[in-house]
């Protein structure tokens, strides 16, 4: 069975949330969230935002532009 691929990863400026444009095993993309946490003085990466279905990977990363608030703050590459 196939697996989902990263495409992409953005990382915010502190490098403690990251997103995952994927390509999903059905052909389309979507995309992942995940956000360090640390409680209790333990740290761990928590998944954070989550897509749906999207035909391209610039679809699902457009989308994430207007749904993830902390991507809409990093300057463009």
């Amino acid at each position: 069975m196939a697996e989902r691929r990263v495409i992409r990863s953005i990382w915010s400026t502190n490098k403690k949330r990251r997103l995952d444009i994927l390509k999903r095993p059905d052909r389309h993309f979507g995309y992942e969230g995940v956000s360090q946490v640390t409680e209790d003085g333990e740290t761990y990466w928590q998944p954070s935002d989550m897509s749906g279905i999207y035909e391209t990977a610039e679809e699902a990363e457009r989308d994430a532009l207007v749904e993830v608030p902390w991507l809409r703050n990093l300057k463009p590459n």
